[in-house]
């Protein structure tokens, strides 16, 4: 399907926040899927996935979540120390609001379907879609990639409940894709939170997958696992065909 995307300026707590939007032209209105960046920023693999999921029919949008700090950045994949002061300035009580921001945003576009929102989210994204997911009604569908943090076992000002401990309140399916080999989260984690919502009840399917570690989807990073993520893709849209399309 063909697309068009831009980047529209929104505002922010405190600040302009960038969000990167992929439209398909065909007639809507759309389900959304917000996707969320990895720790390196909007960058262009992030836009190349969002475009793939409008080119399925998904208007898609990526909102800039260190629009805070510095607005626009994008940090190369070998420059892991220029990552850390951005992701350990991070406070989750004011990200679950710029995730809010997002959500609005989109609820706000004329083509698109106000009541069929969900998320993706890969590396640092995939806590953020699982926030998203827990602590948002209007997500009706969620993946998330490799989620680091998903358990984190000290919390702290910035984080003060582990992402895991907010499962009771989750609404929406959720969808997850881990690598065997990722110690971030590691495995025993992966499997202590799908033990943990399978016991609530929550609507979930995990997969972990062989040979693969962190950041298996990113076809820019020397992890790169194509099977895992080709398989992980299909997944996804299985998933989001399933509960924002149906």
């Amino acid at each position: 399907m063909a697309i068009t995307t831009r980047t529209e300026d929104v505002s922010g707590d405190g600040a302009v926040m960038e969000i990167y939007v992929a439209e398909p032209q065909g007639a809507g209105p759309h389900p959304v899927v917000i996707v969320f960046m990895e720790a390196f920023g909007v960058n262009g693999h992030i836009k190349k996935v969002a475009n793939g999921y409008a080119e399925e029919g998904y208007l898609a949008i990526s909102p800039d979540m260190y629009y805070r700090t510095v607005k626009g950045i994008q940090i190369g994949y070998d420059e892991i120390p220029k990552i850390m002061p951005l992701m350990q300035g991070m406070h989750d009580v004011q990200t679950s609001a710029d995730i809010r921001i997002a959500i609005d945003f989109a609820k706000g576009l004329s083509n698109a379907r106000a009541d069929r929102i969900g998320c993706v989210g890969y590396c640092m994204g995939g806590t953020l879609s699982w926030l998203a997911a827990c602590l948002n009604r209007d997500i009706k569908a969620a993946s998330v990639y490799y989620a680091g943090g998903l358990i984190s076992r000290q919390t702290s000002e910035k984080r003060p409940l582990s992402p895991h401990d907010y499962a009771p309140l989750l609404t929406a399916p959720v969808l997850g894709n881990f690598g065997e080999d990722d110690q971030n989260p590691p495995p025993a984690d992966v499997k202590e939170v799908d033990a943990q919502l399978t016991k609530l009840g929550k609507v979930h399917d995990f997969k972990s997958y062989p040979g693969a570690g962190h950041g298996f989807n990113c076809e820019e990073r020397a992890s790169y696992h194509k099977a895992s993520a080709d398989d992980a893709l299909k997944r996804t849209l299985a998933w989001f065909e399933k509960y924002l399309k149906n």
